[in-house]
C-alpha cells in the first residue's frame, strides 16, 4: 500500500512538471499605480483602478508571476497622460505602455493584450495643511472609574496632502476603530490613523493617551439666578439655592466650586404678565470634567416685589 502511494505521488509530480513545461495564456487582474506625477498635482477620479493583462508563456513562469509580490500592481507613467481641452481631464492608451509593462513581467512571458483600451482620469492641484486627530472608538471604564479628561495624541495633529478639493473639506483625521472595556488604568498605546482615498498623511500612527481614574460623589449648593426679569421688579426664590450632586474624578474633586455652575430660572413669562405658581430650574453651566450630576429641587416658588 505504501509503495503504491509513493508511486502515485511520483507520477503526480512528473505530470505536474510536464504540465508546467507547456505554453499557456493567462489573464492577470492587476491594480494600477501612477508614477511620475507632478508634485503639485494628483491623479483622481480614475475610470479604472484595475487592468486585465493577458500574457503568454510557460506554465512555470506564469505560476511564478502569479505568486510574485513584485507584480502586485502595474505602474503607469503619468507624464505620458494626454491632456484634453476639458480642464483637468486626461487619458492614456495602455497599449502605448507596452514596453513599460513588458519590463514588469518575468523573462519568458509575452504581453499579448490589455483591457480596457483607454484609461480616463482627472488631474487636479494638490495642497498641504495640518488637521487635528479625533478618537474613533468605544471606551468603557470599569465600575467606579471614568474617563477623566480629553483623549490626547502625540503628535496632536498631522499634515494631510492631496487634491485641493478634498483637503479643503477636511478638518480632522480619525483613528482606526478601537474598543477598550472594563478599563481601570490610563491607556497609553499606539493607534493607526484612517487614511482617506487620495490623501497622504505625514504620520500613519500616533500615540494615544486615555486618562482613566476613580470617581467619587459630592454635593454642593449653588445660588439661583433669575434671567429675563423686568427692571422694575425684584424676585426672591424659595429656596434661594439648589443642591447639585455630582460625580467627578478624584484628581479634580477638590477643584470644583459653586462658581463653576450656573443655575437659572427664566422669568420672562412673569415680565409678560403671566403668573406661574412655580419656576423651572435649569442648569446652564457645569464643569466639563463631570461624570454625571443631578439636582434638587427641579422647581422653585418665588415672591415678586416692585422696586421703589
Amino acid at each position: 500500500m505504501l509503495s503504491f502511494t509513493v508511486f502515485l505521488l511520483i507520477s503526480g509530480l512528473f505530470w505536474l512538471l510536464n504540465a508546467l513545461s507547456e505554453t499557456y495564456t493567462a489573464t492577470f487582474t492587476i491594480p494600477v499605480k501612477y508614477i511620475n506625477v507632478s508634485e503639485d498635482e494628483a491623479v483622481v477620479e480614475k475610470s479604472h483602478d484595475l487592468l486585465n493583462l493577458k500574457v503568454r508563456g510557460g506554465g512555470y513562469t506564469i505560476l511564478r508571476q502569479k505568486i510574485s509580490k513584485t507584480f502586485s500592481f502595474i505602474t503607469i507613467d503619468a507624464s505620458k497622460l494626454i491632456r484634453t481641452n476639458d480642464e483637468g481631464r486626461a487619458f492614456l492608451l495602455p497599449h502605448q505602455q507596452r514596453e513599460n509593462i513588458q519590463k514588469q513581467l518575468y523573462i519568458g512571458l509575452e504581453h499579448e493584450s490589455i483591457e480596457p483600451d483607454t484609461l480616463f482620469v482627472s488631474i487636479c492641484k494638490t495642497k498641504r495643511k495640518n488637521v487635528i486627530i479625533r478618537p474613533n472608538g468605544v471606551i468603557k471604564p470599569d465600575q467606579q472609574f471614568l474617563v477623566s479628561g480629553p483623549v490626547l495624541f502625540i503628535p496632536d495633529s498631522v499634515e494631510i496632502f492631496g487634491p485641493v478639493n478634498i483637503v479643503d473639506t477636511m478638518t480632522y483625521i480619525q483613528t482606526q476603530y478601537f474598543v477598550f472595556e472594563k478599563v481601570r488604568d490610563p491607556v497609553i498605546c499606539e493607534v493607526s490613523l484612517k487614511e482617506p482615498n487620495d490623501i497622504t498623511l505625514s504620520n500613519k500612527k500616533v500615540q494615544m493617551t486615555i486618562p482613566i481614574e476613580l470617581f467619587s460623589e459630592k454635593s454642593i449648593f449653588v445660588p439661583v439666578t433669575a434671567i429675563g426679569l423686568a427692571d422694575s421688579l425684584i424676585i426672591k426664590t424659595f429656596p434661594s439655592e439648589i443642591k447639585i450632586t455630582y460625580q467627578a474624578g478624584l484628581s479634580r474633586f477638590e477643584q470644583i466650586k459653586p462658581s463653576d455652575f450656573r443655575v437659572i430660572v427664566d422669568t420672562e413669562p412673569i415680565s409678560k404678565g403671566e403668573r406661574p405658581t412655580r419656576l423651572r430650574v435649569k442648569i446652564e453651566k457645569t464643569p466639563d470634567y463631570l461624570h454625571s450630576y443631578d439636582y434638587t429641587p427641579y422647581f422653585v416658588e418665588y415672591l415678586l416685589e416692585k422696586k421703589h
